[in-house]
């Protein structure tokens, strides 16, 4: 029986509480939208063997394979699109937030703000994230995508892996100039951007506004920040997380909205 729209998530690992309040958001918003959702467990035991043998320890491109796995396998379930979420993408404006379907391929665009040394910001060039990564079943994007994973995965030589070989880089090369649907719904929002969030502060969220230049009904979290700091330090993390989150529903992120031109 054929399904028109399915959203699919996993996680795995210890995840603190503030993913599963993001989880929650998103399977929120499919059931509004009357989408299907599901969450698997597990989802790393799809990749090939040699891939993950190649990636070991590194966890980055083993998601950006076994994700495009997991949907594969709602297309042979009879899913008519399929549109993979980050677990720690937060929708905060379900209402506002529209999934693009319409050229069969979809990801996110994303500016991101970056802090240096100095404590100046900056903002980076905008690219694509599969943060959102949606493909109608048979899409030949989605082939080459996968393909494109493998392919540079295997190709790779010298020292450990490096974490984003197969992700934001790989994807903004492969849909340059193709005529892909670019989500501007959804924000690439940083540690220091989320702190500032937390705190009342505007200068991080004005400058994303104003360099983004679109009205976010999600945000990208980036939970790998976590996994990068002292473990002594991560209760003190998440509890900036939650409060951020906290500030981002309650204002159905008018907190950063405000300030786009």
């Amino acid at each position: 029986m054929s399904r028109p729209v399915a959203i699919v998530q996993s996680f795995e690992g210890n995840a603190p509480p503030w993913i599963w309040r993001c989880v929650d958001s998103v399977r929120a918003w499919a059931a509004q939208k009357g989408f299907e959702y599901r969450i698997s467990p597990t989802f790393f035991d799809r990749v090939p063997p040699w891939f993950a043998q190649k990636c070991a320890p590194e966890k980055g491109p083993l998601t950006d394979l076994a994700r495009l796995c997991l949907m594969q396998e709602l297309f042979d379930d009879g899913a008519d699109f399929v549109a993979w979420v980050d677990a720690d993408v937060l929708v905060f404006d379900p209402q506002a937030f529209d999934l693009a379907c319409g050229r069969g391929f979809t990801v996110i665009e994303e500016v991101t703000i970056l802090v240096d040394g100095a404590g100046g910001a900056f903002a980076s060039p905008p690219g694509v994230n599969g943060a959102v990564l949606g493909a109608a079943r048979g899409n030949p994007m989605f082939a080459r995508y996968r393909e494109a994973v493998e392919a540079v995965v295997r190709e790779h030589e010298g020292g450990r892996i490096p974490r984003t070989i197969a992700g934001p880089r790989l994807l903004t090369q492969l849909t340059e100039g193709r005529p892909v649907d670019r989500l501007t719904g959804v924000g690439l929002f940083t540690p220091a951007i989320l702190t500032q969030i937390a705190h009342g502060r505007r200068h991080l969220p004005r400058l994303f506004a104003e360099r983004f230049g679109h009205r976010v009904a999600a945000a990208n979290l980036c939970h790998f920040f976590r996994e990068e700091i002292a473990p002594a330090t991560r209760a003190r993390y998440d509890a900036v997380m939650d409060a951020a989150i906290d500030r981002l529903l309650a204002s159905r992120g008018e907190v950063v909205n405000r300030y786009v031109r």
